[in-house]
């Protein structure tokens, strides 16, 4: 027996450790404030939509949400847990920058070429706030935005008439409560697992069929914690930490995930699991490649790759692995995965194509994929000599 294996966080020394993070977090704000000056002061001087000069200035201020979270993550040695959330949040940041520049040049187009606004706005309240563009624009409800749980902009959004402060504490509470079984389950079961796997005899074998006997004998053991750890922190971001930050919003849509857990085939899980970024996707990246008159396979590869490469992003960079391209070309291995699962004798059996999904994606991919970058991290800091 080895009692309950859990290190306390180290608190104040935790933070000064991490300080260019938080730093790094704060400065982020000045290209925040950037983005809304732009839309505010600078777009309305041209008579055109969109010139050169503000794409330009856009762009420069989108590059700089992203490049100076990485230079700060790849120059200082800090926690890859805290870079990760740090890494992150820039991403979400410059996504919800783009949304908010991309909404305000439609609009502008709109007006531009003597469009409707409530064939455009949809919504008469929404036209209305629209037609008073750019006084619309105030810091506050750009700010409200940012934290909102959404990343897609709207002039826009259904509120609730009030926080209701005692939903906020009880999920408050529930989600230091997950946080802390999650720490629990992955200190004492998953890093002492996966720590073992390449400290074992059988590991260091010149055998081939006894290292790959306990390596698939590692995956199935560590297969049922890191799922609870992944649902939980499913439950976690996407359950608490989203309601939270709707509730103090008073943003009132609250439907953030589908019940991917019925998914019958991946394209579905994808669609289903995170719907603020799948209707980001959808608003910002398919429909104007679909425009463009691109067939709509296509833009489904384009729009994979890009998801393959923020998942490899935000996952080796914290490491400080750099750009491994096991995340990347693993999601990109989901493709035939996708047009498989499509294949009308698996969407006759929706039972089998949910065990296919359950079985590649979470019972065998997710061990695989933490024993390799455990390993890659090891042997980069010279954990296992």
């Amino acid at each position: 027996m080895t009692g309950l294996l859990m290190e306390i966080p180290k608190g104040f020394t935790q933070m000064y450790e991490d300080w260019p993070l938080l730093r790094c977090t704060l400065k982020t704000h000045i290209a925040i404030l950037f983005a809304w000056a732009i839309e505010r002061y600078i777009a309305p001087l041209s008579t055109k939509p969109l010139t050169v000069p503000m794409v330009v200035l856009q762009c420069l201020n989108i590059v700089i949400v992203l490049l100076y979270p990485y230079l700060t993550v790849t120059t200082h040695k800090t926690e890859p847990s805290l870079s990760a959330l740090m890494l992150i949040t820039s991403v979400l940041w410059a996504l919800k920058i783009f949304s908010f520049h991309h909404v305000c040049y439609d609009f502008r187009k709109s007006v531009w070429d003597g469009d409707d606004l409530m064939q455009v706005c949809k919504i008469r309240k929404e036209a209305k706030i629209a037609s008073k563009y750019p006084y619309c624009i105030t810091l506050r409800e750009f700010y409200r935005f940012i934290i909102m749980p959404t990343v897609c902009f709207q002039f826009y959004y259904p509120m609730t008439s009030r926080i209701n402060w005692v939903t906020f504490v009880k999920q408050f509470l529930q989600f230091i409560f997950f946080l802390t079984v999650v720490k629990i389950l992955a200190e004492q079961y998953i890093v002492v697992a996966v720590t073992n796997t390449f400290t074992m005899d059988e590991f260091r074998s010149a055998n081939f069929s006894t290292v790959a006997y306990h390596i698939i004998d590692r995956m199935l053991l560590l297969s049922v914690p890191i799922l609870y750890c992944w649902l939980l922190m499913f439950v976690v971001i996407f359950h608490f930490w989203c309601n939270m930050l709707a509730e103090i919003t008073r943003f009132g849509d609250r439907r953030f995930y589908g019940d991917w857990w019925n998914a019958s085939c991946f394209g579905e899980y994808w669609r289903k699991w995170n719907l603020p970024i799948h209707q980001f996707l959808i608003r910002h990246i398919s429909k104007p490649l679909h425009n463009l008159g691109l067939p709509r396979g296509l833009v489904n590869i384009i729009v994979f790759v890009i998801s393959a490469a923020l998942h490899e992003y935000l996952i080796s960079v914290p490491l400080g692995l750099g750009w491994t391209g096991y995340v990347f070309w693993a999601m990109i291995a989901q493709i035939p995965l996708l047009l498989i699962t499509e294949m009308d004798m698996i969407k006759k059996n929706k039972t089998l194509g949910n065990v296919l999904f359950w079985c590649v994606f979470c019972f065998t991919g997710q061990p695989l994929g933490v024993l390799l970058y455990w390993y890659l991290w090891g042997v980069k800091h010279g954990s296992f000599v």
